[in-house]
């Protein structure tokens, strides 16, 4: 009797997951809904189990995950991801469902990449790599996480390792035609929903778009601008350019930022970060915030940069992006320098490098303590002069640069 309503409690999970699936299909979005499936999921994962075998009942419920977790995601619930996910994990593995395992640690490593943990991210990767399963899925999905192991080694600083990954994405791409007429199934807010496998054309717009970043990063600025105008034309070319094209919008805003080209970088930036409000990409505004107050900066703007950094800050915090997070402060340093205040400009500088020392960081994203590294010499801060140089030594090594694209990063950046 206590077995069959054990059973029976299970089975009325399931029902809900399946409900709330549907409702998911049929458009519904809310931070509340989301919430709700959150809970179901977390308090279905909690149940004591009858026996340690898969259940009937499981399905269901990793199907909702795998449906929302793109959503939730963007949304910005990555604490809540990163306590259910590894449960959910197992889970898919048990139940021999490798498609929708494969997703579930490829948006479990996303996270951990984001917030720094490299450890952990390469450990979810190589398992997903090195698993008998990965060659049996289908190329659409094995090409999307190449270039999400390609993303990370590349903003780990391993160069190399990143383009040779990248360059398999385009391989495997090459080899599988791509359907011209192809346009991604989105919701009202223009996002794919997760039970859709990202498609190959996308995958290859992605791959470009991260050998732009791999370009950037060695001071080849002309190459990518080149990779980051190929993502935005296959971007277009697919219907995306109200949608995914603010990728292709953040990287060459970014790219301009950094090349002294505010007035370029300004209204790409400014279209990107519309298309994420709208897509309600919440981790994405706040960075894209942070570079378009730093071009509004080169110009001397200060009053319209500062909101802009307000709103991103205690986003980015709440995510644990210690990257981002430490260039927020990077920018609010040289916003209190251009308004003269020369001991906030260093104490912002501080939470800078006790974020930034925390997880590698290209370079390129710290123009300013290169531009005002004499600032500090001249002013007397020599012990913030000898932490940013030793900020960038390390970045410098782990990036392991030729001197010729150091020499063009000096060029490029100062």
């Amino acid at each position: 009797m206590e077995v069959d309503r054990q059973q029976a409690y299970i089975a009325a999970y399931a029902r809900e997951a399946h409900g709330a699936l549907q409702r998911f299909v049929a458009g519904e979005r809310d931070d509340a809904f989301l919430l709700r499936a959150l809970e179901l999921i977390r308090t279905y994962l909690h149940v004591p189990r009858l026996a340690t075998s898969p259940q009937p009942t499981d399905l269901p419920i990793i199907r909702l995950a795998q449906a929302l977790q793109c959503h939730l995601f963007d949304r910005g619930f990555w604490r809540q991801l990163i306590l259910l996910w590894p449960q959910l994990i197992d889970v898919a593995a048990h139940l021999g469902e490798p498609l929708i395992h494969a997703e579930l640690v490829k948006q479990l490593a996303i996270i951990k990449a984001n917030q720094g943990d490299s450890r952990a991210t390469d450990l979810l990767y190589t398992s997903l790599l090195h698993s008998p399963q990965f060659p049996q899925l289908p190329a659409a999905l094995q090409a999307d996480v190449l270039h999400q192991v390609g993303t990370t080694l590349a903003w780990q600083g391993k160069l190399a390792q990143a383009h040779i990954l990248l360059d398999q994405v385009l391989t495997l791409v090459e080899q599988h035609p791509i359907d011209p007429d192809h346009r991604n199934q989105t919701d009202r807010y223009g996002v794919r929903s997760g039970l859709d496998v990202t498609p190959m054309w996308e995958s290859k717009a992605y791959a470009l778009n991260q050998l732009g970043n791999v370009a950037m990063f060695q001071g080849k600025f002309r190459l990518a601008e080149c990779r980051y105008t190929a993502c935005w034309t296959i971007l277009n070319e697919y219907g995306e350019a109200e949608n995914l094209a603010c990728v292709a919008h953040q990287a060459l805003g970014w790219l301009w930022l950094h090349w002294h080209q505010p007035k370029r970088a300004i209204p790409v930036l400014e279209k990107g970060i519309a298309i994420r409000r709208r897509r309600q990409e919440r981790e994405n505004v706040a960075i894209n915030l942070v570079y378009l107050a730093a071009a509004l900066l080169q110009q001397q703007q200060l009053d319209r940069a500062e909101p802009l950094l307000t709103e991103a800050l205690p986003i980015l915090r709440a995510s644990g992006n210690r990257r981002d997070t430490g260039l927020c402060h990077l920018y609010f340093g040289q916003l209190a320098l251009l308004r003269g205040q020369r001991i906030a400009a260093v104490e912002q500088w501080q939470q800078a490098l006790a974020h930034l020392q925390t997880v590698h960081t290209p370079l390129v994203e710290q123009r300013i303590f290169m531009q005002y590294s004499l600032w500090l010499l001249a002013v007397g801060e020599i012990t913030m002069l000898r932490k940013v140089s030793h900020q960038l030594y390390t970045s410098l090594r782990q990036q392991g640069l030729q001197p010729m694209d150091w020499g063009r990063l000096l060029v490029r950046l100062c």
